[in-house]
């Protein structure tokens, strides 16, 4: 129900992007987080309602990665079993490679204890992180968003003390709930501006996107109507941010260890089923469905 009426929209703004602006262009990018998130998160629930059904319990995939404060805890986050998969057989080989680790120790002689852990930490996680992008396509875009997330964690795991000292300096508090905010919203753009990188499988059309969103914003395309031109009309448009914000207060209680499904089978039988009952008819009220849509076909199949 979310996914592919957001798929509608990104669609519309992704596939004419010569003719749309820089705010269209980033609630398109915005949405397009979502519908990947939403796609393959919810094939991942059909997939362990399933088992659970047959009496199989499987490892979950995904743990609400949009709460995540940095690139790193958004990737151990997001699709988990694929990121064990890469430690436990491409980084942790790589780590204890006897080559690299005497490459380390000539480093650690020469130029100091830093430089040879910044080697060890730097090559298996730039490996990983090209494989990584290479996993999710061949293409240019995908090698590049591999190269993406590689530095920025690369980038965070080396320079770790700076950060935390400039934290220190700025007098922030990186345990109040407004640093933390800003953390979680930072690392959801981070993931936003890899969308834009992969979306149009085009790296020059990423590039005209990106200027248009820093050159060419046209923000009053946000406030006269224009949005409800892009594919969604002004139902539907409100619909998925109805549906997002419902989405939005789940994962949060979900975030704060309550447990929807186990609260929803203590009420008694009468509410419990109209709740079950109203949910189920809800999807399959407001799904998208017709002509050139496929309820069963998703886009991280793409893949």
């Amino acid at each position: 129900m979310i996914a592919d009426r957001l798929n509608i929209f990104v669609t519309t703004v992704f596939g004419g992007y010569e003719n749309h602006y820089g705010s269209e262009f980033l609630v398109a990018a915005i949405f397009g987080a979502f519908q990947l998130y939403c796609d393959f998160s919810g094939c991942m629930d059909i997939v362990l309602g399933a088992s659970e059904t047959l009496g199989i319990s499987l490892e979950e995939n995904f743990r609400r990665p949009f709460f995540s404060q940095s690139a790193a805890e958004f990737w151990r986050r997001w699709h988990i079993t694929l990121g064990i998969w890469f430690k436990d057989y491409i980084y942790m080989p790589l780590v204890i490679s006897p080559k690299l680790i005497k490459v380390s120790g000539k480093l650690r002689k020469r130029y100091g204890k830093r430089a040879g852990n910044a080697f060890i930490t730097i090559i298996p996680l730039a490996v990983v992180w090209l494989l990584t992008g290479l996993w999710h396509g061949t293409g240019w875009d995908y090698i590049v968003c591999g190269i993406y997330w590689g530095l920025l964690i690369i980038i965070s795991t080396v320079f770790e003390p700076e950060l935390k000292a400039l934290t220190m300096r700025l007098h922030i508090n990186a345990e109040s709930k407004g640093y933390r905010l800003f953390r979680q919203v930072r690392t959801f753009f981070l993931f936003v501006a890899a969308r834009i990188i992969t979306i149009p499988h085009d790296l020059e059309v990423s590039g005209i996107i990106f200027r248009n969103i820093f050159g060419n914003f046209a923000p009053w395309k946000l406030v006269d109507g224009s949005v409800y031109n892009l594919g969604l009309d002004r139902p539907n448009f409100n619909l998925a941010l109805l549906a997002l914000l419902l989405l939005g207060i789940v994962s949060t209680k979900q975030e704060q260890g309550v447990g929807i499904r186990q609260r929803i089978d203590t009420l008694p039988i009468v509410p419990r089923w109209i709740l079950w009952l109203g949910a189920i008819f809800f999807v399959l009220i407001f799904g998208v469905y017709g002509p050139g849509y496929d309820a069963s076909s998703f886009v991280y199949m793409n893949y």
